[in-house]
């Protein structure tokens, strides 16, 4: 009976490890999906610098998150990869904590004496009293014991920091691969190829400071779907950079194919740079004279 009985128990061991596999594949497939869905909607929802919208990028890193929790579940520990870059991310967290975290009235001085002598200045020496006896609201924290001149603001971005630091957390802990680079790259191209098209298309066909023929926007810096044109400077360094990353990428797949002494990417792009730089002077000089 123990010779038959082992195989019935390895074969319930192969069962369940493969619906562990499938299950660990569909959270980690989900969570590439979450992050590109992240990455191609965001700018075309204003450039996303509304609250309304920002509340849906902190949702999508929420449920990245859950993902990451059910992921640990699955495999039933925490998976961490050392990175200085998340060290540095952490870094900024607390830097940010600290600037808002109420202090002595004596270590502020010895800390920042410009700030103590700016609160000193600008706060009264007595407590306001509000007429007819109402109450009066505490400020937390309380007005004059932090570094940071606007705690309100400084926990705004505070709340950025820590969402850019879970984001590069469960995407550097969970789905970086060079593959997963790859196709992000390739999503953030032609991603930002449309941006610039709708951009131009917009920009001769839309009444000015207009987005999407319909909505008037504040300002006066408007180009494509987001609010400032400066955002989609940047927006589009970021694309133009994963693009050129992904063909270097190529370059490189092609000089290991060719063996060693094969050209450099970078030397290979320079090198039809150069090529259709030269074809380009060549066929200028040459137009003039038929």
């Amino acid at each position: 009976m123990a010779s038959t009985a082992f195989p019935v128990v390895a074969a319930d061991h192969r069962g369940g490890a493969g619906s562990h596999r499938t299950a660990t594949g569909l959270v980690r497939g989900s969570m590439k999906a979450v992050v590109l869905v992240m990455v191609c909607l965001s700018p075309w929802a204003f450039g996303a610098v509304a609250p309304d919208h920002e509340f849906l990028l902190d949702a999508g890193i929420a449920v990245l998150m859950i993902l990451w929790g059910a992921r640990m579940l699955l495999h039933g520990q925490l998976s961490w990869r050392k990175c200085a870059v998340a060290v540095c991310l952490a870094a900024w967290v607390f830097l940010g904590l600290w600037q808002v975290t109420p202090l002595p009235r004596g270590l502020l001085s010895r800390i920042s004496p410009v700030t103590a002598r700016m609160y000193d200045r600008l706060l009264p020496a007595q407590p306001e009293v509000l007429p007819f006896g109402e109450p009066v609201g505490v400020s937390i924290p309380p007005a004059g014991s932090t570094l940071s001149f606007y705690p309100g603001s400084t926990q705004r971005e505070l709340a950025r920091c820590l969402a850019i630091l879970l984001l590069f957390a469960v995407v550097r802990n969970n789905i970086a691969s060079p593959a997963s680079l790859r196709r992000f790259s390739i999503v953030a191209l032609v991603n930002g190829s449309l941006l610039a098209l709708f951009a131009l298309v917009q920009a001769f066909s839309a009444a000015p400071q207009t987005i999407y023929w319909s909505y008037p926007a504040p300002g006066g810096s408007v180009f494509g779907p987001f609010i400032n044109r400066n955002h989609f400077a940047f927006h589009m360094n970021v694309c133009v950079g994963l693009g050129a990353g992904l063909l270097l990428s190529r370059y490189a797949g092609r000089g290991e194919l060719q063996g060693e002494g094969g050209p450099s990417p970078a030397a290979a792009l320079a090198n039809r740079a150069a090529t259709s730089a030269r074809g380009f002077i060549w066929g200028s000089i040459r137009w003039p004279w038929g």
